[in-house]
């Protein structure tokens, strides 16, 4: 079609078959029949003039094109700052009182629930939380660390095997001794809420202490002894008449020197501390200056003083006692002078 625009332009006539007919030029060299004009289709100015445009139509096209691919690159980067617009790309920061993705919480410190690398706080993740109320936190039981987060103690009632607990009933009970191992008769530990009123780590009796750990009575339990019974010589009594232990029945019942038993109306025991002068029938009365021993301590030696003149051991008598289990004996010498008297509450 450009060619026959071309061959228009330079005068050419279209014949009936398509083929052209160049009439005389205007100006110019006139042209022979069957010779190639000048201007022909190779090298018409026109024509040249003609394929200029397209060219340049041509180059529109190629920088139309170019500036849709630029407008798409640019679409493209557009779509690439959409994604990421609003995020920083930086990772979480923990103890910003903020929480981000990766964290459990964040209250910018340690707190009841958080922990301070911001994972919600569990008994056993390793992390000491002292708010929580942890006193440590090793990630699981050690021999200085309970599985409740609380510092190993026996006593405290949670038993640590990796402390050497056996048990920790929070104190002694009748399965589990004081120092946290299990209660057993012959174990060497005294565990009274057992029912133990013994224990000298061994199962045979017949030495103070029976094979199921209650008490054997002193040989001198056994043997033959005097009653002290007289209301008289109970320390709450006065000295409207005074009796005197010096020599044998000023009472009608002191036999002399010799094992004694205090019972029925006069008491069980004597007493521990200083009785009031003119009591216990007499004018000094008698007192155990020390205290009464236990059932394995056997006998004992003691020293029993008399209060008088201001003086609360005036005179003094050395002493045995044992304990019988549910009773006490006195071994007694006759008293020093009268009126003095063993009394007793």
């Amino acid at each position: 079609m450009f060619a026959l625009a071309a061959a228009c332009s330079s005068g050419g006539t279209p014949g009936g078959d398509g083929s052209l007919t160049f009439g005389p030029a205007t100006t110019g060299t006139s042209t022979s029949e069957g010779e190639t004009p000048a201007d022909g289709p190779g090298a018409t100015s026109n024509s040249g003039g003609s394929g200029s445009a397209a060219g340049t139509d041509a180059d529109s096209g190629d920088s139309d094109a170019s500036d849709d691919t630029q407008d798409s690159s640019e679409a493209g980067t557009t779509a690439v700052d959409d994604t990421t617009g609003g995020d920083s790309g930086e990772p979480a920061v923990c103890g910003n009182a903020m929480t981000e993705p990766g964290e459990d919480c964040d209250d910018g410190a340690q707190t009841v629930t958080c922990d301070e690398d911001c994972t919600a706080v569990a008994c056993g993740d390793g992390l000491l939380n002292a708010a929580a109320g942890e006193s440590c936190d090793d990630g699981m039981e050690t021999a200085t660390c309970d599985l409740d987060c609380t510092a190993a103690q026996c006593g405290d009632g949670s038993t640590n095997l990796t402390a050497g607990e056996t048990c920790d009933d929070g104190g002694e009970s009748a399965t589990c001794n004081a120092d946290c191992s299990i209660s057993v008769c012959g174990d060497g530990i005294l565990n009274r809420t057992a029912g133990e009123e013994c224990d000298d780590n061994g199962t045979m009796g017949g030495d103070g202490c029976s094979a199921t750990c209650l008490m054997e009575a002193d040989p001198q339990c056994g043997l033959p002894y005097e009653n002290l019974t007289l209301v008289s010589r109970n320390v709450g009594q006065g000295a409207a008449t005074r009796y005197c232990d010096e020599t044998t029945f000023l009472d009608g019942e002191w036999n002399g020197a010799g094992w004694h038993r205090f019972t029925g109306a006069a008491g069980t025991q004597m007493p521990e501390a200083v009785p009031a002068i003119n009591t216990c029938g007499t004018h000094a009365p008698g007192w155990l200056n020390g205290t009464h021993p236990t059932p394995e301590q056997g006998v004992v030696a003691r020293q029993v003083c008399f209060n008088w003149n201001g003086d609360t051991c005036n005179w003094s008598a050395n002493v045995e006692v044992v304990n019988c289990s549910g009773f006490y004996l006195y071994n007694l010498p006759n008293t020093p002078a009268c009126h003095l008297r063993y009394c007793a509450e």
